[in-house]
């Protein structure tokens, strides 16, 4: 055990050749014997070589999230809609150090924290479990490619801590109800954050309550268990022979959609196009009616509870059906008639 002063070491590389922390005089980073300030108030992780160091440190804006990198600290800023002086940290970081996570306030999260993933210069907002105030979340790890982020969101009438799985085609999860959705007994724990992920984005661990109190726990996902726990929502609209005849917004619109998710589908007619009817199937059941349904209603909410395919239908406005550039072509000949029999 070597000594390593007055200070909180956080965070180590994969050869344990480099240590990350803070003291008294701001974030350190410490090699081989020597102890370098990076002039950060707190460096919280460290990627894999140790070459690549993420924390926060004050500035005139407040708190702002910084990666640190042969002797370069850049600003990480805030997620859109932050007001400053802000708040935002970084808490975790890939192994090769392309992909930080962390916390920021932000437009959804103005007094709080919102979770954010940074990679190639841009902070993107996770989101937040549902919640009946502004989004609380924060994000404390990553896996080594940077698809799967793990951490904590406020949630549920009890507004607590609930830890949660995020990956780019689900968004943000609730890990407890993933794990039960694949079959595991939860009875009498509570999961409240999740901690840390293994590389490989199947490992999570994290603190909650058990049965027997406050406890720590590991959970281990099957590599396909996006599959096993999300349906897949395809949206289309009629075909027809002429273009343009109307959008769809699909709010939330994801790759996955988590056992439960409500989706709101809106359509969204184009001048002279007026939207008619949705039809929905079951594509487990293509040809069975009872597993059909035709509903007028726009927006339309979908609970996703199996694979579901969506079409939106579009008519054109009123004149028996025909475009509206080939109803003009027709009145125009109508009237080359008219003023032929005049003449």
């Amino acid at each position: 055990m070597s000594a390593l002063g007055g200070l909180a070491a956080i965070g180590v590389s994969a050869d344990g050749s480099v240590v990350v922390g803070f003291g008294s005089d701001g974030a350190f980073r410490w090699e081989n014997g020597v102890m370098s300030a990076l002039g950060g108030s707190k460096a919280l992780d460290v990627s894999a070589d140790g070459s690549v160091v993420v924390g926060y440190s004050s500035s005139a804006n407040g708190d702002e999230a910084f990666r640190w990198e042969s002797g370069v600290m850049t600003a990480l800023g805030y997620l859109p809609g932050a007001s400053l002086p802000g708040q935002s940290g970084a808490w975790g970081v890939s192994p090769d150090g392309s992909v930080i996570v962390g916390a920021s306030n932000s437009e959804a999260s103005p007094t709080g924290y919102e979770a954010f993933r940074w990679q190639n210069g841009v902070m993107s907002a996770l989101g937040g479990l549902p919640r009946e105030y502004f989004i609380v979340s924060e994000a404390y790890d990553v896996s080594a490619d940077g698809s799967v982020v793990v951490g904590y969101s406020r949630t549920g009438e009890d507004d607590r801590d609930t830890a949660f799985i995020w990956t780019e085609a689900t968004g943000m999860l609730n890990l407890a109800e993933v794990l039960t959705g694949l079959g595991l007994d939860l009875s009498g724990w509570e999961l409240r954050e999740g901690a840390g992920i293994s590389d490989d984005g199947f490992t999570v661990v994290g603190a909650g309550y058990s049965p027997y109190g406050t406890e720590g726990w590991m959970a281990t996902l099957s590599p396909n268990w996006v599959d096993e726990v999300t349906h897949e929502l395809t949206v289309s609209i009629a075909k027809s022979d002429w273009a343009g005849w109307g959008t769809v917004d699909i709010e939330p619109n994801l790759a996955k959609y988590f056992v439960g998710k409500g989706v709101t589908l809106t359509a969204l007619p184009n001048d002279g196009i007026a939207f008619n009817k949705w039809r929905i199937w079951d594509p487990n059941h293509p040809n069975d009616p009872n597993h059909m349904t035709i509903d007028a209603n726009n927006p339309l909410t979908l609970v996703m509870t199996a694979d579901r395919q969506v079409v939106a239908v579009f008519r054109c406005a009123p004149g028996g059906g025909m475009p509206p550039m080939l109803l003009a072509m027709l009145g125009m000949l109508g009237l080359f008639v008219l003023l032929r029999r005049k003449d």
